[in-house]
């Protein structure tokens, strides 16, 4: 934070502060170099409040966390919060004294079970659940009593107080790790600590740095602005997702770094005048709803691509600067994780069982002791004095009995050890050790051990029966290689060595030497499908060409393209791009993915219409993309010889002017999408459409990743028609029809398809691994579904009525189930055929699950199938299901930490899974 009123409160820093917050503003005078410096040196820390406040602040939060912990985590947003920025607040007061301090959360996060004043009370809460303790503590109370006092009353203490002192030892260290993370992360340095942060602040994040809270992004260094950030902590993908600012702050936009005072004048954040309403904290993170108030009553709609959520990081974006809308537990990372559970292992349920056994023998024997001596009492009088050592406590030998009962217990309390759990634990701790100091499931390519975040259950690993495990980036390298096309019904295949198969990167394209020759020989003004194949390839996509990374080489000559007949310019529309960013691709779904780009800024080519070879120097540029499919293919098209260099404008589709007045109209999307917008004609005759469908299965029965290309000639007129109806679409985004029509316009351009041609990607396996399931077809190349196993698809209800029938006249019959997402609401309502479908299945497959979805048939498999369930994955969508299991794992991988911190174990690669088990004794558990 930045703060021009208080230089006495700077402290030395040498590294250089990534974030600058503005809350008091004021001109702009004294020493630039001295400004300058103290920027780069130097971090502001805000006045604290008082003692008291401090604690008031420590009870409120404890507070908070345990209504997050106990209560509910969805908070439904029924009413607006309303934010002014702090620099527009009265400069004369404390921060700690503003409303947006007091009324809002701050930016400090805790992933931690317990607090200073929760800890004794909650620890002992969770110890109390082993039977066993309760005993010690009734065995310690009892003895407190004068008559029934059977050892030294302080001294009985001592073993219990021990055993519940070392436990709790052990849990606060395991709370003491989750802190030091949470401290990192708080303590993340910039002008100002991000626990300083607070609701309204103006912020300025740089290239490459992480976003500390959910902002509202009012300015970009584009001049259109838009900035690309990397969600991996918020969603577990690694590809860039493209974000905007609000129409009506694009003039803000575009404008350099100040690098002198002058400059910094041209744009201060005192020229944002407004109020911001909108939602109360929630945890739905691809949406947003509010609205900006301006000072002239002008409002202006709030939406998703609008926000920058805290986690994300800046990429191929100088700067953008926002204002702080949600902080700390209320930003919407934070809002969808799960707190941290107690998770009882089956070893502790099964020890308490066996307590309670042991209890009851104790009680037993006590019974019999009790009346034992109230029948040998009985026969005697102590009036008589015929036995000297008779000592009647009282005059009732009833009542002796019972004491003598009670005191009883005392005296054979050793019937169950006091060191039992104690015992347990420190076998728990060696084993976790030896874990992680076993060499083989160390990971030298990541310099990654494996990692423990809870002593609770290491021994579940030995009863695992079934395993939940996400594919993308668990099983697969998460890294696309161009493997296959297909053009004009033709299929040409790259064929990779064996053993080159996990040395490949995403650029080293293996190209087909048939298609490579066709390439060379072909004449590019008149064989139009090879040629809008490639076009499509390099355009079509979001890749972003990162050009600051420049890295002058020598190349082999290449040969460079121009497409004669296409015009040097595209039909632009500024308000158009900035309102139409909100359909991102996604990485398993991969619908229809659209932008829009200039002609001479994406194709390398030569001027002249022949094709020749030339040799120059060339900038070796690093791409970046929303999902890494179209990475592979912009690669592909590289290595063919049409270059994507530069990309300046993002639109929802990619309109290709031609200088016969018409357009044309290239799109790529998985082949449901593609194939039925056809021409009804081209989809009903075409002998290429039904050889492309033939090669599709193919592919797919191979693993690999699958998407049809199309286009769609348009004249100018029809194209402006259609444009400007999607523009008044698009400006009711808060109607209740606004999801409905916009997906409706999108049909009306993306249908009448002229078919182009297949692509297939490889996700490169792991090692041990084969596997890719991005259509169904691909679950038998993978290993999953035994080639003798039947298998059935369920889609609907009647799916499982129908194939609760089949299975049921062969009860010896060996088969695989495929869900979609469709069929969860039977799960939920725990279909009793549908239960008992799975339960006989060999291998269950589902797809396109949320991370909700994801946990629920985790919570119903632990509920419904005997056994014990173990989850991997690695992304942060992952996170739910991996909390709900019986035992936890994350995967260390290029989709964040979330996976990792959330996990009871944290692994460096799926691979290390089964020796994971074969050191608990278990490798003949699982299949």
């Amino acid at each position: 934070m930045k703060n021009l009123d208080t230089p006495n409160h700077r402290i030395s820093t040498r590294q250089h502060p990534p974030i600058i917050l503005l809350h008091e503003m004021t001109d702009y005078v004294t020493s630039e170099r001295h400004r300058s410096r103290q920027r780069h040196s130097s971090i502001f820390v805000p006045q604290q409040p008082s003692i008291l406040k401090k604690v008031a602040s420590l009870i409120s939060e404890t507070l908070q966390t345990i209504l997050l912990h106990y209560g509910s985590q969805h908070v439904t947003p029924n009413t607006e919060r309303i934010v002014e920025p702090n620099y527009q607040i009265n400069r004369s007061i404390h921060r700690y004294e503003l409303h947006n301090y007091q009324k809002c959360s701050n930016n400090k996060i805790t992933t931690t079970k317990y607090s200073l004043i929760t800890f004794i009370p909650k620890n002992l809460w969770e110890q109390f659940y082993r039977i066993a303790n309760l005993y010690f503590i009734m065995i310690a109370a009892m003895n407190w009593i004068p008559t029934l006092e059977a050892f030294n009353s302080y001294v009985s203490m001592i073993p219990v107080a021990v055993v519940f002192g070392l436990t709790a030892l052990k849990d606060a260290y395991g709370d003491y790790r989750r802190r030091k993370l949470d401290k990192r992360m708080n303590r993340a340095i910039c002008h100002m600590h991000w626990e300083q942060v607070i609701v309204g602040d103006f912020i300025h994040v740089s290239l490459n740095e992480i976003i500390p809270a959910d902002i509202l992004l009012i300015r970009s260094s584009d001049p259109d602005g838009v900035c690309f950030v990397n969600t991996s902590n918020l969603d577990g993908e690694t590809n860039l997702k493209q974000r905007i600012v609000p129409l009506s702050l694009l003039r803000h936009s575009g404008v350099r770094l100040p690098l002198t005072l002058k400059e910094e004048c041209l744009y201060r954040p005192t020229d944002f005048h407004a109020k911001i309403s909108f939602e109360k904290p929630n945890n739905r993170i691809n949406q947003m709803k509010g609205h900006i108030i301006y000072e002239d009553e002008m409002v202006e709609d709030i939406r998703s691509e609008n926000m920058i959520l805290r986690g994300c990081q800046l990429r191929n974006t100088s700067f953008v600067e926002g204002i702080v809308l949600y902080a700390g537990n209320e930003s919407k990372i934070m809002m969808s994780s799960s707190h941290p559970s107690y998770k009882r292992s089956s070893l502790e349920i099964t020890t308490n069982h066996f307590i309670v056994y042991c209890i009851a023998i104790l009680i037993g024997m006590c019974l019999f002791t009790g009346i034992a001596s109230m029948l040998w009492l009985s026969s005697y009088s102590p009036h008589t004095n015929e036995v000297i050592f008779v000592i009647m406590i009282t005059s009732s030998v009833i009542i002796d009995g019972i004491i003598n009962f009670v005191s009883s217990i005392l005296i054979y309390q050793i019937l169950i050890p006091l060191s039992l759990y104690l015992s347990v634990e420190f076998i728990k701790l060696f084993q976790v050790y030896f874990i992680t100091q076993d060499i083989n499931m160390y990971d030298q390519a990541q310099d990654r051990a494996t990692k423990y975040q809870s002593l609770n259950i290491p021994e579940e690993l030995g009863r695992i029966q079934y395993i939940m495990s996400d594919k993308t980036g668990t099983l697969t390298e998460n890294l696309m290689i161009f493997r296959r096309c297909t053009i004009n019904g033709m299929d040409y295949e790259c064929e990779i060595k064996q053993c080159d198969r996990f040395n490949l990167q995403v650029d080293n394209v293996i190209v087909n030497n048939e298609l490579k020759k066709r390439v060379d020989a072909m004449n590019w003004q008149t064989d139009r499908i090879l040629t809008d194949f490639f076009i499509t390839m390099a355009i079509c996509n979001t890749v972003v060409v990162n050009m600051k990374r420049e890295i002058k080489s020598r190349v082999r000559s290449r040969m460079k393209l121009r497409v004669d007949g296409i015009e040097e310019g595209f039909i632009e529309n500024n308000a158009f791009n900035a309102n139409n960013a909100t359909k991102f691709p996604d990485n398993d779904m991969r619908k229809k993915q659209n932008n829009s780009i200039e002609c001479d800024n994406l194709l390398n080519y030569k001027k002249r219409t022949n094709r020749q070879q030339v040799d120059e120097m060339i900038a070796n540029a690093l791409y970046e993309a929303e999902s890494p499919d179209e990475l592979a293919l912009v690669c592909a098209a590289r290595a063919y010889g049409v270059t994507l260099v530069k990309r300046s404008r993002y639109h929802i589709t990619v309109i290709l002017p031609r200088k016969n007045g018409q357009t044309f109209h290239i799109l790529q999307g998985a082949d449901s999408e593609i194939l039925s917008s056809l021409a009804s004609c081209q989809r009903e005759q075409s002998m290429v459409v039904k050889l492309s469908q033939e090669l599709l299965k193919k592919y797919s029965l191979q693993g690999l990743r699958t998407l049809c290309l199309a286009k769609r000639h348009l004249t100018i007129n029809e194209y402006e028609e259609w444009l400007a109806k999607h523009m008044q679409i698009e400006k009711k985004v808060n109607s209740l029809t606004y999801e409905k029509e916009l997906q409706q316009s999108l049909a009306s351009i993306e249908s009448n398809l002229e078919f182009l041609g297949v692509t297939a990607i490889e996700d490169r396996l792991q090692i041990v691994f084969r596997l890719g399931w991005s259509r169904r077809y691909n679950t038998r190349s993978c290993g999953l579904f035994p080639t003798t196993a039947a298998t059935y698809f369920m889609h609907t209800e009647d799916d499982v009525q129908r194939v609760h029938g089949e299975i049921s006249l062969q009860y010896k019959l060996n088969y695989c189930i495929v869900l979609s997402a469709k069929v969860i609401p039977l799960l939920y309502k725990q279909n009793n055929k549908l239960v008992h479908i799975l339960q006989r299945s060999l291998s269950v497959l589902y797809y396109r699950m949320t991370p909700s979805n994801k946990a629920e048939i985790v919570r119903i498999a632990k509920k419904v199938l005997d056994g014990k369930v173990l989850a991997i994955g690695d992304g942060a969508n992952d996170v739910p299901m991996i909390q709900c299991a019986d035992v936890g794992i994350g995967v260390y991988g290029q989709e964040g930490m979330q996976a990792a911190m959330a996990a009871d174990f944290a692994v460096a690669r799926f691979k290390f899974l089964l020796p994971y088990c074969w050191f608990m004794d278990t490798g003949a558990m699982i299949d």
